[in-house]
């Protein structure tokens, strides 16, 4: 599945989403979990529903590292939701950090 999703990545740029149907066969993720990603934030698709909804490289990216918290650490998805924009502000961080040493 994670070897599907790095291809997946690959293929798709900033400006182009995908359907719910191209997302769960380019991830190998069952729609019943992906709309659970979706109900506890970890995804954020465009669109309002699930028959409009869009999703970017950005979610691809996000769903894989979903997944492999979520296996990883053995957390419930309600934890991943709330782990992952802690380490996107750590990731943040670290590269303000970086950024202002360079500068100094």
């Amino acid at each position: 599945m994670l070897e599907q999703l790095h291809a997946a990545c690959w293929l798709l740029d900033e400006e182009r989403a995908i359907p719910l149907a191209e997302f769960c066969s380019a991830t190998g993720l069952i729609e019943s979990l992906v709309l659970e990603m979706v109900r506890e934030g970890i995804l954020e698709p465009i669109g309002a529903a699930p028959p409009e909804w869009r999703f970017s490289g950005a979610c691809l990216a996000r769903a894989e590292r979903a997944l492999r918290l979520q296996r990883e650490l053995e957390l419930n998805w309600a934890a991943v939701a709330f782990v992952l924009p802690l380490l996107d502000e750590l990731k943040d961080l670290r590269r303000q950090r970086l950024n202002w040493l360079r500068t100094r």
